[in-house]
């Protein structure tokens, strides 16, 4: 840097060549060139890069380049954190290394979207995709980009974009909707329940465990209710999904003595969550024999009561897999099972 007149700083930039002379001494020819406002460019441009480095770290994005003719793809070291991995276990990177690890059908999507964007049809590209993390779980991602070099004919060259990891927006979306779904469900099943009579009741907890067994995924739905005297229970509805084997006429008038641990946890008014039948503890052999003898993998079931009073119970088997059954759909059960309970009433003073 060189003072100027004004005594303010300039950069300049010396160009010379040596020359030898006749007396062998050295001289160098050269030039001086202002290249002040150059490096002020670059020094603008090198904060502006430092910035977005910041912005796109603040928002937990990965950064990828794709050179569209060679498959060539250059990721930072986030992109790879988001699946798990280190940049340095990726190496040497290409579209293969995104590609392969992308949900097939979902590949198929984006790259229709690709192409559109490659085509002209769309300012961007934008593609929210499932992506296989290092640890074997699929997880949700959102590819931003766009096309930022052409060759003279007008071919695309280059891509740059980020990529976020949008799991929780995801589950959070998903959760959303279930209560959407959840709530109309109760809603039409209120209403119809609003008609229930002695004639008709029977037929509309027909429909009730129906709509609610392929709603949360079950293969069977029914409600069991105990016996005047207490003695036993009886399985007095049910729904079945396709190709499960109903139990209805199998479960009439069970005695009660023989399901003690059932029993128990159904007359303290507590839901009851068996994820995996065959791992049943001993105090629970006797209800764990019947449940294999019914072909249950999992079951999850709620009281349903009456003035207080514990009169039955309202559940889930699942029969062709293990299901884990979460607390929202326990609590979501007990909805229903309050429905129920207030209609059986109605119906019972109607009678």
């Amino acid at each position: 840097m060189f003072l100027d007149r004004q005594e303010r700083y300039r950069w300049l930039e010396v160009r010379a060549i040596p020359e030898k002379r006749a007396d062998r001494s050295m001289a160098l020819n050269g030039v001086f060139m202002d290249i002040h406002q150059r490096r002020q460019a670059e020094e603008a441009l090198k904060k502006e890069k430092e910035r977005l480095d910041h912005i796109i770290e603040g928002t937990g994005a990965g950064t990828w380049e794709c050179n569209l003719e060679t498959g060539e793809a250059v990721f930072n070291a986030r992109w790879a954190q988001i699946l798990g991995y280190r940049l340095e276990e990726l190496i040497p990177t290409n579209i293969h290394t995104w590609h392969s690890r992308v949900y097939p059908p979902d590949l198929q999507k984006s790259q229709t979207i690709l192409q559109k964007h490659i085509q002209g049809q769309s300012d961007y590209y934008y593609a929210q995709t499932r992506m296989k993390h290092k640890n074997g779980r699929w997880i949700w991602v959102l590819a931003k980009g766009k096309v930022i070099s052409f060759a003279e004919d007008g071919r695309p060259l280059r891509m740059f974009g980020t990529l976020m990891d949008i799991s929780q927006m995801k589950k959070t979306e998903q959760q959303v909707a279930y209560q959407n779904s959840f709530q109309t469900m109760v809603t039409e099943i209120s209403s119809d329940f609003l008609k229930a009579d002695s004639a008709n009741m029977d037929a509309k907890i027909e429909a009730m465990l129906k709509t609610a067994g392929a709603f949360f995924g079950a293969d069977r739905a029914y409600m069991f209710l105990f016996s005047a005297d207490g003695k036993t229970i009886s399985n007095t509805h049910e729904w079945c999904a396709p190709d499960i084997t109903p139990q209805k006429e199998n479960l009439s008038e069970l005695p009660l003595d023989s399901l003690s641990w059932w029993r128990a946890k159904i007359m303290a008014e507590e839901h009851v969550i068996i994820p995996d039948v065959d791992k049943m503890g001993k105090e629970a052999a006797l209800e764990k024999k019947e449940f294999q003898k019914e072909g249950i993998k999992s079951l999850l079931t709620v009281p349903v009561t009456n003035k207080n009073t514990v009169i039955g119970f309202f559940g889930f088997d699942s029969v062709k897999r293990k299901k884990a059954w979460n607390k929202g759909q326990v609590e979501s059960l007990k909805v229903l099972s309050n429905i129920l309970a207030d209609t059986y009433q109605k119906v019972s003073a109607e009678r």
